[in-house]
């Protein structure tokens, strides 16, 4: 295991988040847990990449991928740190934050910043993703939503 993910464990334990080491050391699953709503994730380090991705429990059905990919859209276009994704073949979605290490140690205070982008982007968007995912209200009506908060 490497120093960062050394690093990425002790962060998740001073939060309070169940998280575990992945096979062969490839990262660390997270159970994220903010309160009002959890979620399940993983961190892992790829060439020097530094990657958290919180998922979205349900896979979107195919008739709602459309319409969630123009909310994610819509949800993307503010978003100063961080990115929604969704694979058109089978519905995962996800957010991801990212940060290219150079070969340069990790500072807490990055991971906590990285982390943090990660939690607040999620839950955000979560409440709209899952509505227009379900066919309950259209992506305006959830992006509008989802901003006043």
């Amino acid at each position: 295991m490497n120093d960062i993910l050394e690093l990425v464990l002790q962060h998740c334990e001073d939060r309070r988040w169940a998280c575990a080491l992945l096979p062969e050391g490839r990262g660390v699953e997270v159970r994220f847990d903010v309160g009002w709503t959890a979620w399940s994730g993983y961190v892992k380090v790829d060439d020097g990449r530094l990657v958290i991705r919180s998922l979205f429990p349900e896979s979107v059905p195919a008739a709602q991928r459309p319409a969630v990919a123009e909310y994610l859209t819509r949800a993307n276009w503010g978003l100063l740190i961080g990115n929604f994704e969704m694979d058109w073949s089978d519905g995962e979605t996800r957010f991801k934050t990212s940060l290219d290490l150079n070969g340069e140690a990790l500072p807490e205070m990055i991971l906590e910043a990285l982390f943090d982008a990660n939690t607040q982007g999620y839950r955000q968007y979560v409440r709209g993703l899952a509505a227009v995912a379900a066919g309950t209200v259209s992506p305006e009506e959830a992006i509008a939503d989802a901003e006043e908060r």
